[in-house]
């Protein structure tokens, strides 16, 4: 049996946005026909449309293309691909059996084989934004909820800057330039846009893993976003013993007061102290496997975590839960009102990057005020009181020492204020 075939090295024909036919950094490909079939090999390497030699199906000799890689590599690519297209096709024949297309991949089983090339060998990209929802729809099983939240306020900020985008256009430092851009000129921070950025950078390099787009240059897109340290918000110690044993009126918010300093003196995030069960409570040690994270912490008791605990430990909660933890907004909601009670209104300057603008706002404490400010306030008062990195990393599970180095140049500026009260 004898299988009359076609294998021909070109260059993908490719059109740019203007419909100009793009001529640098072109894929390379195999064409192979037979039995009425055609389909695409992608070698693996980008040459320019002047490099390639059309009468010899080959790159010039003594050229340099894309990544450095030199003729004679990309050359020996070419014909070993093609020799390996000749013994597959012998096989079959030896076999005599015509293979499908499916088939005759498979057997050849090379490194890259791109299945959407059209019959003019121009490569047709999946959807940007079912790609974009596919790869949502399979995280957010996963992710927590602020997660999602992030990739769905990604995805309506992409369409809001460009509703064609494609994987080609995304392809190009001047694009992903232009989008960062948008994201400042809607007055968005250089620091939520470079969070919205990486989400999409997240997303594209999921798309080249399952091959719903075979660009790949944005992976070593850089942008210029200058940022400017974040304000760390937490609680003084006197702030937190003032806050702790202020007599609080109205019940819901003395309960979301108290769920507060708990993360205060714990370090917990609030996704564990609203997942956390009596049951996770043993001999003063609170055992918890993080929400966020996974990891198993193990958490000593204190004489106002184990305050805190008692004061509730009559009541029962839905699941067994230690302590009567309402949702994330309506708890960072009321923390607001219970510290404006608790008079925490110092001013507190906040500085940030628009772009290359620099901006200032300010506000009373208390508006700014979140319950991770908890998690911030066990860590700058465990410093302030002589605890080691390493101790309280142990707690709240941070990974590197250089997660705590904002909050240890926080508490050396304390501790200069303290030691200047003996000037007097």
């Amino acid at each position: 049996m004898t299988i009359k075939y076609s294998a021909t090295p070109k260059l993908e024909k490719r059109k740019d946005a203007l419909g100009n036919t793009i001529v640098t950094n072109v894929p390379l490909l195999i064409d192979v026909t037979f039995n009425g079939g055609r389909f695409f090999i992608n070698v693996g390497f980008r040459i320019d449309a002047d490099k390639w030699d059309t009468i010899v199906q080959r790159v010039k000799s003594n050229t340099v293309h894309y990544k450095g890689k030199k003729a004679k590599e990309i050359n020996d690519s070419v014909s070993n691909l093609l020799e390996r297209i000749r013994k597959t096709f012998t096989k079959f024949e030896l076999e005599e059996n015509m293979p499908t297309i499916t088939e005759f991949k498979k057997e050849l089983n090379p490194k890259t084989v791109d299945e959407e090339i059209n019959q003019n060998g121009q490569r047709i990209e999946k959807d940007f934004f079912k790609s974009f929802d596919m790869y949502v729809e399979q995280g957010k099983h996963k992710w927590q909820p602020n997660t999602v939240k992030k990739h769905n306020t990604t995805k309506a900020h992409l369409l809001a800057f460009d509703k064609r985008l494609t994987f080609e256009l995304l392809n190009d430092t001047e694009k992903l330039d232009s989008f960062v851009n948008y994201l400042n000129r809607i007055g968005l921070r250089n620091a939520s846009a470079e969070k919205y950025l990486k989400v999409l950078k997240w997303f594209l390099k999921w798309a080249v893993l399952k091959k719903h787009t075979s660009y790949s240059d944005f992976l070593t897109y850089k942008p210029t976003l200058e940022h400017i340290d974040k304000e760390i918000i937490f609680l003084s110690q006197s702030e937190f013993i003032h806050l702790y044993n202020l007599e609080i009126k109205q019940p819901y918010l003395e309960r979301v007061r108290d769920v507060f300093c708990f993360a205060c003196v714990t370090g917990l995030r609030y996704s564990d102290i609203y997942n956390l069960k009596r049951s996770q409570i043993k001999s003063d040690i609170i055992n918890v496997v993080t929400v966020k994270t996974n990891d198993l912490l193990k958490i000593n008791l204190n004489k106002y975590s184990t305050a805190i605990l008692k004061k509730y430990e009559e009541i029962e909660f839905q699941g067994g839960k230690a302590l009567p933890v309402i949702s994330n907004q309506k708890s960072n909601e009321y923390l607001k009102e219970v510290c404006e009670l608790a008079g925490l209104k110092e001013i507190i300057e906040i500085n940030y990057k628009v772009g290359n603008e620099r901006k200032t706002e300010t506000y009373p404490k208390y508006e700014l005020m979140s319950f991770h400010a908890g998690r911030r306030t066990f860590v700058c008062l465990g410093l302030f009181l002589g605890l080691t990195s390493k101790v309280i990393m142990s707690f709240t599970g941070h990974k590197s020492i250089e997660a705590m180095k904002p909050y240890e140049k926080i508490v050396d500026e304390l501790k200069s204020k303290e030691m200047a009260k003996f000037d007097f």
